[in-house]
């Protein structure tokens, strides 16, 4: 990259219905210093539609980078992982999927 030339900033489409979750994803996006533009959806249905540029995501672009909560309200985020490699147009997105585990659940897994 040239002396003075500008990054485009990554297009990151985050799915989560938790708002510590979305502060905390905004936070560390800023302490590692990506430029980005973060665009937040709260649910799957929401979801599908933004990726299919549908009704009020119509002029929205298309993210480089989807983070995906897979505790989803109305369409849960296997679904919805489902359904994006089900699409040739979206399944070259770049994803990953998270869970947050309580205390109670971390240590049964262990």
């Amino acid at each position: 990259m040239s002396n003075g030339s500008k990054m485009k900033p990554v297009e990151i489409l985050l799915i989560e219905d938790n708002q510590g979750d979305i502060r905390l994803t905004f936070e560390a996006l800023n302490e590692c210093k990506i430029i980005n533009n973060l665009n937040v959806i709260y649910d799957g249905v929401e979801a599908m539609a933004y990726l299919r540029n549908g009704g009020q995501f119509r002029d929205k672009p298309r993210p480089e980078l989807i983070l995906l909560d897979l505790d989803l309200p109305r369409k849960d985020g296997r679904e919805v992982l489902a359904e994006i490699k089900q699409e040739n147009s979206l399944n070259r997105i770049i994803f990953f999927k998270k869970k947050i585990f309580t205390k109670k659940e971390y240590k049964k897994k262990k």
